[in-house]
């Protein structure tokens, strides 16, 4: 009897279906060029995008990189969205500045208010976030762009620089003579200011600009990413762990 159940479960074991892979992980790498006005044409950073799947959803992730005259010095700012079965949370991270500030946003254990905490130097400061008018993360909204589920619309973006919900008027350009599949997303500011330039090409960002005459966004190959970095970023390796998203500063 022991040596046919034995049997039994080795056999249930090997008909067992595999689990499902995840999907590999998403990567696309910027270098961030100066604007047409610069004296010098040297690069001055670099950007990360990268979107992983986890259990109830998924994690983006965006990581820039910044260089002062003479590349010396550089500091890292590193944004975290989580949207799954631990989210939905957005963690800030300015590495290398002089505050190193932090900044957390994510819903309250009770109720829909939502709690946002920001660490600089020595302080701390705790604040609700009012989101009657409603409220989209900056990473989830390109991804909205990425399958064309926005067009045109008026909404409120959280801003990690401002601390605050912020109204941005949305609108996207398609250039189907290009035969690329071109299109722009473009945020404007209550001004008319522009707020971001995000250029796609299907379903891949292809370029972006955070503001009008500012620096430019070029997509570049990993390789190439990981030549700017000096070889300190493996693609097979840490960055393709799950992100943590704790609440102690760097």
């Amino acid at each position: 009897m022991g040596i046919m159940l034995g049997s039994l479960l080795a056999l249930a074991l090997l008909q067992a279906p595999a689990a499902p892979a995840l999907p590999p992980l998403r990567r696309e790498c910027f270098v961030l060029e100066p604007p047409a006005s610069a004296k010098s044409r040297d690069p001055i950073g670099w950007a990360e995008f990268l979107r992983r799947e986890s259990p109830g959803g998924m994690v983006l992730e965006c990581e820039y990189v910044f260089v002062r005259p003479g590349r010396d010095e550089h500091w890292r700012v590193r944004h975290v969205e989580q949207l799954d079965d631990k989210g939905p949370r957005l963690v800030w991270r300015e590495v290398g500045t002089a505050a190193g500030r932090t900044l957390t946003l994510e819903r309250a254990r009770e109720g829909e208010e939502w709690r946002c905490q920001a660490f600089e130097r020595d302080e701390s400061v705790r604040c609700a976030i009012d989101t009657s008018h409603g409220a989209v993360f900056p990473l989830y909204l390109l991804e909205l762009a990425r399958k064309g589920q926005i067009g045109a619309a008026q909404m409120y973006l959280f801003d990690p620089l401002e601390t605050a919900l912020v109204p941005r008027h949305i609108s996207t350009v398609y250039e189907p003579a290009s035969g690329k599949r071109e299109r722009t997303l473009e945020l404007e500011r209550p001004d008319g200011t522009l707020a971001g330039r995000y250029v796609f090409a299907g379903t891949e960002l292809t370029a972006f600009q955070l503001q009008a005459g500012g620096w430019r966004a070029r997509r570049i190959e990993p390789e190439e990413y990981v030549r700017a970095m000096g070889g300190a970023v493996d693609l097979a390796g840490p960055r393709g762990l799950p992100a943590t998203c704790s609440d102690s500063a760097k």
